[in-house]
């Protein structure tokens, strides 16, 4: 029976109903979004907490406020975590804000993350942006990952055909089959790994993968178009260690045998070449204080033709060294254009890294490598050496260094998105292990020398082409017909005519392994001294691949009948290849040479031989340490005494410099200071030193009667500071330019009186006089402080638009007595002799080739106005900051220096 509803039951039900909207309507923005909507005072707060953790650095800090912001969900928040930390310089900002914005909760914040990917014009941008977004929802990620999958670069494209698979988007099978055909080789393996977890069937071959092959040591196959192989060459890659039998790279059986244990990766690296097909490109180098690159200028083609050239490489080029400069060498490598895979060989750790600064591997590679795509792999060599004496804390330490590698080449290798393979390598007369000989010999090694190459023994490899052209035998000894070495002569000066510098290098090649002393007569004056800067590296590339002693006694006499030091220089730089004690006694002679270029150059090659070799002349190298006047010279003797017996002469070091930006402590007496002081240098920053001045601390004095530095100097016609007072309390302000002034200050002040320094402002001819206003050097010191700060700050006054940094450079180095140049730069050459940054860059090398000084970099970017900028006023400064940056980068590399970048007030 249905009773009829009274009117006091029907407002109850429409009270109800109204209350229920209301509930609901109340609720309906927690469903739609989760995330918390900030006040704009909270916002404010959470972002300047963020941006506080980042200029300090401090890890804990910068996790907890990205979390803080993320977590809100909010939108402004979470764009907040994507410009300040994702997007930035820190590589444990962006590491945390990856994790966090994956997890940010509510649909706005993954809308946030998505538009930022869409608005991104920069392939880096977008491979950090596709890290959170591919741990959201799938519906999420999957609108990013079609449009990444049309992508120009690369790496993008690769990134988002691997997420194909990982999210599990299946109606984009189809466009697997077509990226499995795609020109990269790493997209096309993303693609077809994708494809098969869709369970779609993957093509025969990917192209470009190289096989595996080898002693299977080495990651394979390897997906790449470009690929550099960086082989460790410390002393420790020396340790002999038995080899197995193997066969070549042209097929030809090695008997089992002993020899360095960097050996045991060759036959996987020529494997690995090899197996690339002919569009693919390649190189090698070996980290060490001066690294070895095994292409010229441009990279070599994958194949069996290169694998045969790269093995006769690896026998001759991977040289003992007492300094792993991994950092400088992978760097170098991910800056080519080119690359986009590095694999890593090592035993050891870089110089400098230890548990407590693990960060600094990250800083300087991960993010690089990360933003160019480029991925790295890691082999890492332990063991070898015989440890069964070891007891104890001996025992102990040994164990955490092997943990310590390991988990160096673990992290490097997941960070920069590739593999690490471990290798135990058993002691000699432990037997068993993997490894395989390196192709190219009979096993023989002797005391760590490379093996002898494929078939006769000193047979020369790659050599032959060219020496079947000009039929110049190649062995030792044998003499070479002078119709031969006059044919020789004609076809490389019509060569050089040509500008074939393949022709060139290849006719050198052949010269340079010949051991006839009038084809190393020819060689030397034909090829190392030639005017062109190119020919001349060829030349001497050509000599240092021949271990022959008898080349190098030649090469002894030809220096005492050279009166000219930069020649000098020169020979001594191909006697680098001479072996044991015979070949350090050579090089030796020149520890007492009248030129500090060839003094310093025999001290540094001798500080990177093995001890076995130079042990005997450890009183040769106290003695040159004695007498030496340079003290750039002295410290390199110092090292080359390290090697020899461990123990250090010390007492004539320099006072640190107390300066924020120079690189490396002052390890010269013969010192310019090249600044920039174009009108850029007039921006300001926040001066690293004012939080003391903030809290009303009075900064140190600068002496006694000493002037203050510069960047606490009044300008002139200033009537509110009184000369030698520090600016007013609260001051955060300094341009950079009274930063570089202050630093230079009192880098000079903290010099020993009787070092010479000179100051050269980047700006115009007339300014490149210098401090002394002749070209000549002043004394350092107090006296000499004051002198550059009054320098400076009249050039600085006049600022200017002109940036001339090659006739700058050129300026340094006239003064013969200077082996120390430090760079102050905060962009590129405008308006001057030379802009080009690569011709920049040649031009530098070239005046600084013979001279072999130490050009160090400080790069200043970024302003205290970048964080009010608009979206593309900044992309532009990123754009310009990343040129920079890659620019002072390899100046420094090429010319043995350190480089600094500081970015705002915070040295990177």
């Amino acid at each position: 029976m249905n009773r009829p509803i009274t009117p006091s039951l029907r407002r109850l039900a429409s009270a109800i109903a109204v209350l229920a909207v209301l509930v609901l309507g109340a609720a309906w923005p927690l469903a739609a979004d989760e995330g918390k909507r900030l006040s704009s005072s909270e916002l404010r707060d959470l972002k300047k907490g963020l941006e506080k953790a980042l200029s300090g650095r401090d890890a804990e800090e910068i996790e907890k406020q990205i979390k803080a912001l993320s977590s809100t969900g909010d939108p402004r928040a979470v764009e907040a975590v994507i410009a300040d930390a994702l997007l930035g310089d820190d590589p444990v900002a962006v590491r945390v804000a990856g994790a966090a914005l994956g997890e940010a909760p509510g649909e706005k914040a993954g809308k946030a993350l998505t538009d930022a990917y869409k608005d991104s014009k920069k392939a880096w941008q977008k491979l950090r942006l596709l890290g959170p977004i591919s741990k959201r929802k799938s519906e999420v990620a999957a609108k990013a990952v079609r449009e990444g999958l049309r992508d120009k670069y690369f790496a993008v494209r690769e990134r988002c055909f691997a997420l194909v698979g990982e999210l599990r988007i299946e109606d984009l099978q189809e466009s697997c089959e077509r990226g499995a055909k795609d020109d990269h080789p790493r997209v096309a393996a993303a693609a077809s790994a994708s494809l098969v977890a869709l369970g779609g069937e993957a093509p025969a071959k990917a192209p470009g993968a190289a096989a595996a092959g080898g002693n299977g040591h080495l990651p394979g196959p390897l997906p790449t178009a470009g690929v550099v192989f960086l082989i460790d060459a410390n002393d420790s890659m020396h340790v002999e260690v038995d080899w197995p039998e193997a066969k070549s790279a042209k097929g030809e059986k090695i008997k089992a045998g002993k020899g360095p244990k960097y050996g045991l990766v060759i036959p996987d690296i020529v494997a690995a070449v090899a197996g690339l097909d002919d569009e693919s490109q390649v190189d090698l180098a070996t980290f060490q204080v001066t690294a070895k690159w095994f292409a010229r200028k441009k990279p070599a083609k994958g194949g069996a033709k290169s694998a045969a050239a790269v093995e006769d490489w690896l026998r001759g080029h991977v040289r003992n060294d007492t300094s792993r400069e991994t950092l400088r060498t992978v760097q170098a490598a991910i800056d080519k254009e080119w690359v986009d895979t590095i694999v890593l060989v090592t035993d050891g750790l870089p110089k400098g890294i230890r548990d407590e600064d693990a960060e600094t591997v990250l800083r300087r590679l991960y993010l690089p490598a990360l933003d160019a795509g480029v991925v790295i792999h890691t082999v890492a060599l332990l063991g070898g050496e015989d440890l069964s004496g070891l007891s104890g804390p001996a025992k102990v330490k040994a164990r955490e260094e092997k943990a310590q590698i390991v988990a160096f080449c673990e992290d490097l290798a997941a960070q920069a998105g590739g593999t690490c393979q471990i290798v135990d390598v058993p002691a000699r007369g432990e037997g068993g292990g993997a490894a395989t000989a390196p192709a190219g010999g009979d096993g023989g090694g002797d005391g760590g020398k490379p093996p002898s190459g494929g078939g006769e023994a000193g047979s020369g490899g790659t050599s032959k082409p060219a020496a079947k052209r000009f039929k110049i035998e190649l062995r030792g000894g044998t003499k070479a017909d002078a119709s031969e070495v006059k044919r020789a002569k004609k076809a490389l000066a019509a060569a050089i005519d040509d500008r074939d510098w393949d022709k060139v290098e290849e006719i050198l090649t052949a010269m340079g392994t010949c051991n006839d002393p009038k084809v190393a007569d020819l060689t030397i004056d034909e090829g190392l001294f030639h005017p062109s800067p190119r020919v001349s590296d060829l030349a001497l590339d050509a000599l240092e691949s021949n271990p022959e002693p008898r080349l190098h006694e030649a090469i002894v006499k030809r220096c005492k009948k050279e009166k000219n030091p930069e020649r000098v220089f020169l020979l001594v730089s191909a006697l680098a290849p001479a072996i044991g004690e015979e070949g350090a006694e050579l090089i030796s002679r020149f520890l007492t040479h009248d030129s500090r270029l060839v003094r310093s150059k025999a001290a540094r090659l001798l500080g990177s031989r093995p001890q076995p070799d130079i042990e005997a002349l450890a009183d040769a190298i106290r003695a040159a340490i004695a007498k030496e006047s340079s003290l750039r010279v002295k410290f390199e003797l110092n090292r080359a005494l390290v090697s020899a017996t461990g123990e250090a002469v010390k007492g004539f070091e320099t006072g640190r410099a107390a300066t924020e930006l120079l690189p490396t402590r002052i390890l010269s007496d013969r010192v310019v200071f090249v600044v920039d002081v174009h009108d850029s240098m007039k921006t300001e920053i926040r001066d690293p030193r004012a939080g003391a001045a903030d809290e009303g601390e009075k900064k140190p004095a600068s002496g006694d009667g000493a002037k203050p530095p510069p960047g606490k100097r009044p300008r002139r016609g200033s009537d509110d500071e009184k000369k030698g007072e520090p600016k007013k309390k609260g001051s955060k302000l300094i341009t950079r330019g009274e930063l570089v002034e202050r630093s230079i200050f009192e880098a000079i002040k903290a010099m020993p009186a009787e070092s010479e320094i000179d100051v050269i402002a980047i700006q115009s001819r007339k300014s490149l006089a210098g401090t002394a206003g002749d070209g000549k050097l002043i004394g350092a010191g107090e006296k000499g402080a004051n002198r550059a700060a009054d320098y400076l700050q009249q050039v600085s006054r006049r600022g200017g638009s002109e940036r001339a940094i090659v006739s700058s450079v050129r300026a340094a180095l006239a003064n013969p007595d200077v082996d120390t140049i430090y760079l102050f730069l905060d962009g590129l050459a405008t308006r001057a002799d030379v802009t080009d940054p690569a011709e920049v860059i040649s031009r530098i090398r070239e005046l600084n080739r013979t001279r072999d000084a130490k050009i160090h970099v400080v790069g200043l970017i970024r302003s205290a106005a970048y964080d009010a900028m608009g979206d593309a006023d900044r992309a532009q400064v990123d754009d310009d900051e990343r040129a920079f940056k890659e620019f002072a980068r390899e100046l420094a590399n090429v010319n043995g220096g350190e480089i600094v970048i500081i970015r705002g007030s915070i040295a990177e």
